[in-house]
């Protein structure tokens, strides 16, 4: 955002600059330097102070977050070359709750006796056995529901986000009418989430 002068939507169709596009076309016009110096600094924070708990498990989530970010731009040599330079970050931190049923203490204990846990037709203790080996894959549960053979766990991890943008733009005038400019844009980012 620091180094957008001005943005235009144009919707239906595009204009004649645009080339052989359809439908809407968004063009952004990126700020350059003049000839004073000129720059800009910002920083947006947010975090769970002021968030409410879910409605769903009466807990609150932790969120961290800040934006920041600035920008330079000035003369190389006045009236003929200018540079303008921007970069913005992002780093969050948000917690994450996960809530699924799982096999109950019960439904293990009947599994791993051979005991069907349904009444379906075709039951028998191999049957129910040949299930057991599936049980690794589930964590216990920790929350008892009205159905003896089904609990609820929950996990709560966290992901973690992390974004830089670098852009910069070198303009020169070749004369009164004339000109060109060169823009350069770098963006890195990388997300942590839980396994």
């Amino acid at each position: 955002m620091e180094s957008v002068s001005e943005f235009r939507v144009a919707s239906g169709l595009a204009p004649a600059e645009s080339g052989l596009g359809a439908g809407g076309n968004i063009t952004v016009v990126t700020k350059s330097g003049a000839n004073n110096f000129r720059g800009s600094g910002f920083w947006y924070g947010r975090n769970d102070a002021l968030d409410s708990a879910s409605k769903y498990d009466n807990r609150k989530q932790q969120l961290e977050m800040n934006q920041f970010g600035g920008s330079l731009g000035g003369p190389i040599s006045k009236n003929r070359t200018f540079f303008f330079g921007s970069y913005e970050g992002l780093k969050q931190r948000t917690g994450l709750s996960f809530t699924e049923a799982v096999p109950s203490d019960e439904a293990r204990r009947r599994i791993l006796a051979g005991e069907p846990v349904g009444s379906g037709a075709g039951q028998n203790p191999a049957r129910t056995q040949a299930v057991a080996p599936l049980l690794s894959g589930f964590p216990v549960g920790t929350t008892p529901t009205s159905n003896p053979l089904v609990a609820l766990y929950t996990l709560d991890t966290q992901a973690e986000q992390t974004e830089h943008t670098f852009s910069g733009r070198l303009d020169h005038r070749l004369g009164e009418n004339d000109s060109i400019y060169v823009r350069y844009l770098y963006s890195s980012g990388d997300l942590d989430t839980p396994d």
